[in-house]
């Protein structure tokens, strides 16, 4: 799965919201995709890294993967609930 610009966005709104981080600050390249598209894109820091992954694994693995899913490849909604459960917190003994 590879992030896509909507994914960005909910990042840098969460980042936002979670830590006042001022994205607008944030660096940015030109990410040019396998279709040709080029797009201005967040350069975010290597510091980062493990809040993308919570965040992905948290909030939009669960919350937004399934209508983002339903509109661009519904064959991929049968791997969703397995997804799901295998990023869900483990509990320690």
């Amino acid at each position: 799965m590879l992030p896509d610009i909507s994914g960005g966005r909910l990042f840098c709104k969460w980042l936002r919201d979670t830590f006042g981080i001022d994205t607008d600050a944030l660096p940015t390249y030109l990410h040019v995709f396998g279709d040709g598209r080029r797009v201005p894109a967040k350069a975010y820091p290597e510091s980062l890294l493990a809040d993308f992954r919570r965040h992905f694994r948290e909030e939009w693995l669960p919350n937004g993967a399934l209508d983002y899913f339903r509109r661009r490849d519904s064959e991929a909604l049968q791997y969703l609930p397995k997804l799901i459960a295998h990023n869900e917190p483990k509990k320690l003994n």
